[in-house]
């Protein structure tokens, strides 16, 4: 997890459009930063992951994916796993998804 006071308000700022909030650079640091993580706590899980798997159009780069990684990408989309037991069937469904 990124430690968000180490960073300058401009990149608090970048960080909080790429999670999807606008925070304002006029107030204190402290308040940006507590505005940020209080928005993140309300986000879905498998937004706050940092490494996320990602589906390529390259099918190769997909098998080397972790089969942990896809079912919580899978999860994030709403597929039911419960009866997923091979990457085929999981990619299968992910696509079906998109």
């Amino acid at each position: 997890m990124t430690d968000f006071n180490s960073l300058n308000k401009d990149e608090l700022e970048a960080l909080g459009r790429e999670k999807g909030i606008e925070l304002d650079r006029r107030v204190l640091k402290s308040k940006m930063v507590n505005q940020l993580k209080d928005y993140i706590k309300t986000l879905p899980k498998e937004e706050v992951v940092e490494e996320k798997a990602e589906i390529s159009d390259d099918i190769t780069a997909v098998q080397s994916i972790e089969l942990s990684h896809l079912m919580q990408l899978a999860s994030g989309y709403g597929v039911d796993t419960s009866n997923v037991n091979t990457k085929g069937k999981l990619i299968s469904l992910l696509l079906q998804k998109l």
